[in-house]
């Protein structure tokens, strides 16, 4: 009765990794996709452009523990 454990779960594997053989349909063609990157960030911005960029965050969340989300302020 040892072996039938092993057995088992060797046969449940079997059945897994046999399921992802099916075969696409000759009708299925891959999606064609577009992906568009955001700009890199800037190297450098004063306060007041950072402020300008964060106006429509921080009408939503007024209260916050700090100005920025960055452990730094390094980082604006």
């Amino acid at each position: 009765m040892r072996w039938l454990r092993p057995l088992l779960l060797l046969f449940a594997l079997l059945l897994v990794l046999s399921a992802g053989q099916g075969r696409a349909s000759d009708e299925e063609k891959p999606a064609e996709r577009h992906y568009v990157t955001a700009p890199a960030a800037p190297g450098k911005q004063t306060a007041e452009q950072a402020e300008a960029k964060s106006a429509g965050c921080i009408t939503c969340h007024t209260k916050s523990d700090a100005a920025t989300m960055h452990v730094t302020p390094a980082v604006r």
